[in-house]
C-alpha cells in the first residue's frame, strides 16, 4: 500500500504547476469553508499577534493564509520532480556570493531559514545557484517510504541532509576538513525548560538556541534568508549577513536578532507565515534559569494559550 502511495505521489508531482495551482485554489477553499483546517488555532494566533487589527482585517489574513497554505502543499509535491532550470526561474537568489567567498576561504557558515513563504523551494533552490550547496538538518520521518521522498527532494541538487540527532557529530567530523553551508529552521517550539524565552510578536515565546550554540562553538558566520513573494509561483530570496563574529556577542544576541528579523518579515506580509501551528501553547516556567531569559526582549508573563 505504501509503495502505491509513493508511486502516486511521484506521479502527481509531475503535473504542470499551472494545474497544481488550480488544485491548490480548490483545496484552499475546501479547508477554509467546508472542512476548516485548524481555524481555531489560526484565529487565536492572529488575535495574539495582531491585537490592534480589526476582526475583519484578521479574517482577511486568514483567508490569504489558506491560499498560501494550498500553494505550499502543491509546491512541495512539485519539488519532487521539478527541473533545476524551472526552480531557478521561480526562486531567484541574491547575496549568496558572500557565503561562497567564506567557504572558498575554508570557513563554514550557518544559514537561518524560517517557516515563511516558499521555504522548501528556498532551501532546495539555493543549491541550484550558489557555488556551494546548502546542507540541512532534518527530523527523520517514521514512514520510511515518504521520508525517503522528502530527503531525496531536498538533496537532489547537491545538498547533504543530516539527521537532527547527528548534528554535532557531523560538525565535529567535518567542520575542520571541508568548509560548507549548513541550513537550519529554528522557529519552532522547543521544550519550555530548554528554550530561550523572549518577546516575539507581543507574546512570551520559547526559541531554539541551537543555531547560536553551533555558531559560537564552531565560530560560524550567521546568515539569514529573506523570501520576497512576487506572485504565485515566483519568489526572490535574499541572503543577509547577521554576524561574522558570533563569539563576540553576548548570550542570546544571535537568537534574539534572527527572531526579531523574522517578526519584522511577518508583520510586513503576515499571510505567508505558518499560523496553523500552536506556537504559544506553553507558559514560561517559574523556575527557568536566568540565562534562558532575554534581557533585551523580556517575555511578558501571560498564561499559555489554550488551543
Amino acid at each position: 500500500m505504501i509503495k502505491i502511495a509513493v508511486f502516486l505521489t511521484k506521479l502527481f508531482s509531475r503535473m504542470p504547476l499551472g494545474i497544481l495551482y488550480l488544485i491548490s485554489d480548490i483545496f484552499s477553499k475546501v479547508i477554509l469553508r467546508i472542512i476548516p483546517y485548524r481555524k481555531g488555532v489560526i484565529d487565536k494566533n492572529l488575535s495574539v499577534a495582531f491585537p490592534d487589527k480589526t476582526e475583519k482585517e484578521r479574517k482577511k489574513i486568514r483567508r490569504k493564509f489558506y491560499s498560501f497554505f494550498g500553494d505550499l502543499m502543491v509546491e512541495g509535491f512539485r519539488q519532487i520532480t521539478i527541473s533545476k532550470d524551472e526552480l531557478k526561474r521561480r526562486m531567484r537568489y541574491s547575496g549568496y556570493e558572500a557565503i561562497d567567498k567564506f567557504i572558498d576561504q575554508g570557513q563554514s557558515v550557518l544559514i537561518i531559514n524560517f517557516h515563511y513563504s516558499s521555504w522548501e523551494w528556498a532551501f532546495v533552490a539555493y543549491s541550484t545557484q550558489a557555488k556551494h550547496p546548502m546542507n540541512g538538518i532534518y527530523q527523520p520521518m517514521t514512514n520510511k517510504g515518504f521520508g525517503d521522498i522528502v530527503v531525496d527532494s531536498r538533496s537532489r541538487f547537491g545538498a547533504t541532509l543530516i539527521p537532527m540527532n547527528d548534528t554535532y557529530a557531523f560538525m565535529n567530523e567535518n567542520s575542520e576538513k571541508n568548509a560548507f553551508a549548513l541550513g537550519l529552521f529554528p522557529d519552532q517550539s522547543p521544550i519550555p525548560m530548554k528554550g530561550y524565552w523572549m518577546e516575539f510578536m507581543g507574546r512570551g515565546t520559547p526559541v531554539y538556541r541551537g543555531p547560536e550554540n553551533l555558531a559560537k562553538k564552531f565560530n560560524l558566520p550567521v546568515f539569514i534568508i529573506d523570501i520576497d513573494h512576487k506572485r504565485q509561483g515566483y519568489c526572490e530570496a535574499r541572503i543577509e549577513l547577521l554576524t561574522d563574529t558570533p563569539q563576540e556577542h553576548e548570550n542570546g544576541w544571535i537568537t534574539e536578532e534572527f527572531m526579531k528579523r523574522l517578526e519584522k518579515i511577518i508583520r510586513n506580509r503576515p499571510e505567508k507565515y505558518l499560523w496553523s501551528h500552536k506556537r504559544w501553547k506553553h507558559a514560561i516556567p517559574a523556575d527557568l534559569p536566568e540565562n534562558q531569559i532575554s534581557k533585551r526582549y523580556p517575555p511578558p508573563k501571560e498564561d499559555k494559550i489554550n488551543y
